[in-house]
């Protein structure tokens, strides 16, 4: 992780959306696999996307079951540190394993080049489930679920965590409005 993923939305229009009604795909964006134990689909599917901020009560209806908001926030928390990280570092890997001992239960070592290790697993594993996960802002976080998967643990593709943030032109726009504003 990270992937590059580009989402197809057909839904009501927004002003970070298509108008509804498109076909044409978003940006790309950065994607963190939550799934050790499910195949990844390269191809094109339905998937439900839930916002952990604002749809955290569908948790476990259109995302796996038996997976709580903690456990999502702990691998959003991971997916921010390998932004920070870079994803070719050194700790990245660990980080990853980190995410998918949270959500899958395993790998729970890592080969480091020489050996298995399981200490950066485990020592980012313990950061995130213990106090990573609070610093989170929810809002910014949705998990991407495979529509076959959805309330279920065996069935479907990965699950995928992204960040929502506005895009770059969206942000100008509104610091252009707001200075127009401000000037007036």
């Amino acid at each position: 992780s990270p992937y590059m993923a580009r989402f197809l939305i057909n839904e009501a229009a927004s002003p970070l959306l298509p108008p509804a009604g498109t076909s044409t795909f978003g940006p790309g964006s950065d994607i963190f696999c939550v799934d050790f134990n499910h195949y990844a689909n390269t191809g094109t599917y339905n998937a439900y996307f839930t916002n952990l901020g604002t749809n955290s009560a569908d948790i476990g209806t259109y995302t796996r079951s038996g997976v709580g908001l903690t456990k999502y926030l702990a691998a959003a928390y991971l997916s921010e540190q390998i932004k920070i990280a870079g994803a070719s570092s050194p700790a990245a890997g660990d980080m990853n394993g980190a995410i998918w001992q949270i959500m899958s239960g395993e790998p729970t070592y890592r080969w480091n080049g020489s050996t298995w290790d399981a200490a950066g697993i485990t020592s980012w594993f313990n950061t995130a489930t213990t106090t990573g996960w609070i610093s989170v802002n929810a809002s910014n976080w949705v998990v991407v679920t495979d529509q076959l998967a959805a309330g279920n643990q065996t069935a479907g593709s990965q699950e995928y965590l992204t960040q929502v943030v506005p895009e770059p032109a969206t942000l100008l726009l509104i610091g252009t409005g707001l200075f127009g504003l401000l000037a007036v």
